[in-house]
């Protein structure tokens, strides 16, 4: 059976930076880990209850979140991260271990152990990080990379040879690593990475901007799309490739929301919505989904839960015929310590930097791997941007701000 978590959904840590995006390898760290936990839970939507259902990896991401973390760790690290300490025990007898260079190099050392023998099934598509991982491998032979494989607690103390040949072989490959993330070339690929998801949030942004430009409150609906998955299948570590090479899945929740979108011309519900964004991701458990953002006038509606209910019962029923679920963020709310969703005032810039932040999880997450059968799809959709409402007329109120202060280093929702 699956194991339920509470229905409160977890705030994401990712480090943001609402001008521009950082591409240093240890400000990636914080991203590669919220995408980890993403991938160990998976949200399930069912006759109006909500829950989160945490599970393990499956057999494939989790090795190579390990394999990127390793390079992002390793590639400004120094030369000899680890090396031979010699101690004695009595007057002939000698032993020695390996001394690290601080604690989280023998946790990254022991994801080398575990993904030294990993190579990418064809469901996978590796970026930079990865092509450094695999490079370096390479460069090793079948003898060297089961050193590695075992690792320094296998080696006797006593022996001093294999010992020094391990430590040799680690710093060797941080060595390649770090030569291989610093070729002019791959430092190119990297920025040519950030600018492209920097792209997708200016236009994220520019969208919000001008819908607050044009209305004094916006009301901010965020839901989940998704197909039915069998909650009792969710804990399944081990997929055939054929059960997850879903392409048709994505054709079919694109058709979904092309008729969503049509709705809007007749659906007194859809029709009142400014603005929206569909940002479409791909997870083995949680199959092709859609994460949205629907825009409404705070002037005409408040009820954010009643219209998210709304839309998801459209969503659930009328489009996919009972095939579709929906997880409303908007139901949890209250457990968000920077909230950017329900009511925002146009003069309430800290909400709307909230906002801004969120859209840094929804543009990074396929940086470091993503699936083929999502690969050369377009992900991201959105309305069109609002052009400058006129000025004429009474002036809008000014309501006092939220009382926190932004932190870049949280963000507040997926």
């Amino acid at each position: 059976m699956p194991e339920y978590k509470s229905t409160l959904k977890r705030e994401p840590k990712v480090e943001s930076n609402t001008t521009t995006f950082v591409h240093t390898p240890l400000a990636r760290l914080p991203l590669l880990n919220q995408i980890a936990e993403d991938l160990q839970s998976v949200t399930f939507s069912d006759d109006g209850q909500q829950t989160i259902i945490q599970c393990h990896y499956d057999q494939w991401t989790g090795l190579i979140i390990k394999s990127v973390g390793l390079v992002l760790y390793l590639q400004n690290g120094k030369e000899d991260i680890i090396r031979l300490e010699e101690l004695c025990l009595a007057p002939h007898k000698t032993v020695y271990h390996v001394k690290y260079d601080q604690e989280e190099t023998l946790i990254r050392l022991k994801d080398l152990s575990e993904v030294i023998y990993f190579t990418l099934p064809p469901c996978l598509f590796g970026e930079v990080e990865w092509s450094a991982f695999e490079s370096a491998r390479k460069q090793f032979t079948s003898e060297e990379i089961e050193i590695l494989y075992m690792g320094a607690q296998a080696i006797s103390p006593e022996d001093r040879q294999t010992l020094e040949r391990y430590i040799s072989l680690v710093n060797r490959f941080v060595t390649l690593i770090h030569d291989f993330m610093n070729d002019p070339k791959i430092k190119r690929k990297l920025r040519d990475r950030a600018a492209n998801c920097q792209e997708n949030k200016s236009r994220c942004i520019e969208l919000t901007k001008s819908i607050f430009d044009n209305f004094s409150k916006v009301l901010v609906v965020r839901l989940d799309f998704a197909l039915k998955r069998d909650p009792e299948t969710l804990l399944k570590n081990f997929y055939r490739i054929d059960e997850i090479h879903s392409k048709n899945d994505l054709a079919y929740l694109k058709e979904c929301i092309q008729k969503l979108l049509e709705m809007k011309r007749y659906n007194h519900l859809l029709k009142e919505m400014i603005g929206y964004i569909f940002r479409f991701e791909y997870s083995v458990r949680t199959g092709f989904h859609i994460h949205t953002f629907c825009f409404y006038d705070g002037n005409k509606h408040r009820q954010d839960i009643t219209l998210a209910q709304g839309i998801a019962k459209i969503w659930n029923k009328d489009i996919t015929k009972g095939q579709g679920t929906t997880y409303i963020c908007n139901m949890q709310k209250d457990s968000y310590r920077r909230c950017a969703i329900g009511m925002i005032h146009h003069s309430d810039k800290v909400k709307q930097e909230y906002l801004f932040q969120t859209f840094d999880y929804i543009c990074k997450a396929d940086q470091f791997f993503m699936f083929t059968n999502i690969k050369g799809a377009r992900r991201f959709q959105s309305s069109e941007i609002l052009g400058e409402k006129s000025k004429v007329g009474r002036p809008r109120k000014k309501t006092k701000p939220s009382t926190d202060h932004t932190d870049s280093t949280d963000n507040n929702m997926e």
